[in-house]
């Protein structure tokens, strides 16, 4: 191992610190969720898969610190240190696939579990999440074979056949995963404006979420970051910047999911409210089955549709629980 530079400090600092951050989000939501708010659902279980991939994304691009990351190449002489800097530098991208896809995913669950009466709603985020999940498995694919034999792929001193370059690939999963942020963050503003809850509940799940446009901020830097490390003649310099935008921008993307249930604990602990009679029901009710979208229309032509939408959202809380 070597001692880190002045830029391999700087990763180890900044990821540890955001993923720390982040996985104190994630526990106070689930002390929330599980204490509070009537127990675990499938959007938690993906908020978990993603920090779990957060620390091995952090663990990865610490032990690569210490193998060299941040030092100029020529600094690097033993031939056994390179090639684990390869190996690490191999599965970063590789993790960072599955993270980007599965942090994406948690963000789109918790939408789903809030507008479960809009059907047009749900298929706008199942395609939203669907292209991600094409792209991210084309990124991990791609990875793999992009060159042969395999094992070339992370061994720099193997002799290999290339057919064809996947870093297209990582720029246009990269872009859309900005663009996903922006959209997501957008969204609630968009689809909350029927839901029969607390104004001030509607606000802070709107506000939480809209973090997200700081999310697609950091895309938008790791994919300039990214392409000017392609023109780089030493890329294992360079790569310390693209890592820590990565970093954030999934750290950002929990916290961003994280929020809304932590609101619970401040107002449980913090603030010491208590709901009223009348209002632990509607809390009940929304921790055990959901938010329904209602027609505030009128117009008795319309009563019927919110009736069988009404009905339609019932018959789909009974198989699951929703926000």
């Amino acid at each position: 191992m070597l001692a880190p530079s002045a830029k391999g400090l700087l990763v180890v600092g900044v990821t540890a610190t955001q993923c720390l951050l982040a996985l104190v989000f994630v526990c106070l939501r689930a002390w929330a969720r599980i204490r509070i708010l009537g127990g675990s659902r499938y959007d938690d279980y993906l908020l978990w898969a993603a920090m779990v991939l957060l620390i091995a994304i952090t663990g990865d691009s610490i032990v690569a610190v210490y193998y060299g990351l941040g030092h100029h190449a020529a600094e690097l002489q033993s031939p056994k240190i390179v090639l684990k800097l390869s190996k690490y530098m191999f599965a970063y991208p590789v993790l960072w696939s599955f993270s980007l896809l599965v942090s994406k995913a948690a963000v789109v669950a918790f939408l789903l579990m809030i507008v479960a009466a809009k059907r047009t709603h749900k298929i706008i985020l199942w395609i939203s999440i669907g292209i991600c999940g094409v792209l991210s498995f084309l990124e991990f694919l791609g990875l793999f074979v992009q060159c042969f034999p395999v094992k070339a792929n992370w061994n720099p001193f193997m002799e290999k056949r290339c057919h064809f370059d996947v870093d297209m690939v990582g720029y246009l999963l990269t872009a859309y995963g900005a663009f996903l942020d922006f959209f997501l963050a957008a969204l609630p503003w968009i689809f909350l404006r029927g839901l029969q809850i607390k104004r001030k509940e509607k606000i802070t799940i709107c506000i939480s979420l809209s973090a997200g446009f700081f999310a697609g901020i950091c895309g938008i830097i790791r994919l300039a970051e990214l392409v000017k490390l392609q023109q780089s003649t030493d890329a294992i310099y360079e790569f310390y910047s693209a890592i820590i935008w990565t970093s954030t921008e999934t750290s950002v993307s929990i916290i961003c999911v994280s929020l809304p249930a932590t609101r619970t604990l401040y107002r449980r602990y913090v603030k010491g409210l208590r709901s009223s009679p009348d209002s632990t029901g509607v809390s009940r009710h929304h921790a055990q089955y959901g938010y329904a979208l209602q027609d505030r229309s009128r117009n008795p032509a319309n009563r019927d549709v919110s009736s069988r939408s009404n009905t339609d959202t019932n018959d789909n809380n009974k198989s699951r629980k929703a926000y």
